[in-house]
């Protein structure tokens, strides 16, 4: 079982859910599920009927996403809209400040695309819109802060799992040499999501490069090699269930977007410094999935979730079969 679409249908026969497969609906089709006269269209694992345009637009835009984080009180580091580099270059400039580290990204998008870490410079916002403004009409350049990538899942506006998602990495054996622990390490990722890869690109060679290592180098037994800077499953992420570990105000923060937005399912994305314990400027808010990748929560490290029977269960107000999660 390797797909968000098909652990949602398997839980439906499990449950006694009817599923009858839709064709001609979009590249991975979609299926209806019907259960005591209830009918809902899911497509990618995904319960269409739960977000409306509002929500989308709110989430897909992440600047709309900060402000409704602004007026909830939950903190997010600061930031910008752009969409050409080279003439809003004073707007640019004023907002950098010297000594700070900057993320660029494209103002709508998803799965870590596009994301570009450790710009300090107008040069640096430059030449990195240079590259990317065939793909985006508009860009957000927000302040790095530094902390782990901890991502919020809640299903009825509240939250049932949490991760710390680590950037993907692999662990030397003394043997063999990066590229064939990567190969290893990308059998893994396949199996566990055969949507999820683990590629080779400028960014892997540039922080292998910064380690004093190539793709040759043989770790030694316990080093860690680092080869990707976005904590993004897509991108060969691992994550590390700490669902009963964090801080309350997280779940808190979870609620009251669920209870401001109306939405039932979705995904908050933070950077904390301890996802144990908050203090004031030690966690920010980074943006909202309206349609969240949760697969990984049933495989992630340490505990595993039953989030399809979850979500089932909400979505059908199933009450009679406790969750596994």
């Amino acid at each position: 079982m390797n797909s968000q679409h098909e652990s949602i249908l398997a839980a439906a026969a499990q449950m006694g859910i009817e599923c009858v497969a839709l064709a001609n609906c979009g590249e991975h089709g979609s299926t209806l599920l019907r259960f005591q006269g209830q009918e809902e269209l899911v497509s990618q694992g995904y319960f269409l009927s739960l977000v409306n345009s509002q929500q989308q637009r709110f989430c897909d835009n992440k600047q709309l996403t900060k402000s409704l984080f602004s007026e909830l009180g939950i903190p997010s580091p600061a930031s910008r809209v752009f969409r050409d580099a080279f003439a809003e270059a004073p707007n640019l400039g004023a907002f950098l400040d010297s000594g700070k580290e900057y993320v660029c990204k494209p103002l709508v998008a998803e799965g870590g695309e596009g994301v570009k870490m450790r710009l300090r410079t107008l040069d640096d916002v430059q030449a990195y819109w240079r590259n990317w403004h065939k793909r985006s009409e508009f860009f957000l350049i927000e302040e790095q802060v530094s902390g782990g990538d901890l991502r919020l899942q809640a299903v009825g506006g509240e939250l049932v799992a949490a991760c710390v998602r680590h950037p993907a990495f692999v662990v030397g054996d003394g043997f063999c040499n990066i590229s064939e622990l990567i190969e290893q390490r990308r059998k893994v990722i396949q199996q566990q999501n055969a949507r999820n890869r683990l590629d080779i690109d400028s960014t892997t060679l540039d922080l292998l490069g910064s380690q004093g290592l190539s793709l040759d180098s043989i770790p030694a037994s316990g080093v860690k090699v680092t080869l990707k800077t976005v904590a993004n499953m897509n991108q060969g992420a691992l994550a590390v269930d700490v669902t009963d570990e964090i801080d309350p105000i997280f779940k808190e923060w979870v609620r009251v977007f669920g209870q401001r937005t109306g939405m039932d399912i979705f995904a908050l994305d933070l950077v904390v410094e301890n996802h144990c314990h908050y203090k004031e400027g030690s966690a920010w808010a980074i943006e909202v999935n309206a349609f969240p990748e949760w697969f990984h929560h049933t495989f992630s490290d340490r505990r595993q979730h039953d989030i399809p029977s979850i979500i089932l269960r909400h979505v059908f107000g199933i009450r009679d079969q406790p969750g596994k999660g």
